[in-house]
């Protein structure tokens, strides 16, 4: 598509097949034929599917000038192309901005996960340090409850000891108390008789 400002005729963002780009410079390149740059078409070029525009607004001003315009009025819209074309666009400057804020994000995020990691070992080693205690704990719990359960378990031998010793002499005192019924009935057996 084209369209005629001044008297020049603009193509859009759009480089048909056959119609040379322009360089950084603003020129046509050197097998450009002349046909096309004396037709007053100017080229406005996209790069490798990005969107950078590139316009030589100078050229364009006196291409203006040349259609008629005044100098004021052609560089004043010459201005104003370029930065409708450029506006938005993303410079060298603006990448390696982005890129340097990528890397110290990278690099911050980077810190923090070796903070994280140092964290996480500090952890670890607060927790293996728990669990130890509360074992030895556990284990000091469980000698002393062996223990107390030894001294009780030694205390009920004593005391059936004491119960069988109490045992026997009932058994002594049952005997002794058969042995006086014994006499009883021999007692009884003679006033019987």
């Amino acid at each position: 598509m084209h369209r005629v400002v001044g008297g020049v005729r603009l193509s859009h963002n759009r480089v048909r097949p056959g119609q040379p780009d322009i360089d950084t410079k603003g020129q046509f390149p050197t097998d450009t034929p002349k046909s096309l740059v004396q037709s007053g078409s100017f080229p406005i070029r996209r790069t490798h599917g990005m969107h950078a525009t590139v316009i030589d607004t100078l050229r364009y001003a006196d291409r203006l000038k040349e259609a008629g315009l005044e100098p004021g009025h052609a560089e004043a819209m010459s201005r104003a192309l370029n930065d409708e074309l450029t506006e938005g666009l993303v410079t060298r400057t603006d990448l390696d901005d982005a890129v340097l804020q990528l890397k110290g994000g990278i690099g911050e995020l980077g810190t923090r996960i070796d903070a994280l990691e140092g964290t996480i070992v500090a952890m670890d080693k607060r927790s293996n340090a728990m669990e130890a205690k509360f074992e030895a704990r556990f284990d000091a719990m469980g000698a002393d409850l062996e223990a107390k359960f030894g001294t009780l378990d030694s205390r009920f031998e004593t005391v059936e000891r004491r119960l069988d010793a109490i045992d026997s002499r009932f058994e002594v005192t049952d005997a002794r108390f058969e042995a006086v019924d014994h006499r009883f009935d021999a007692v009884d057996s003679r006033f019987d008789a």
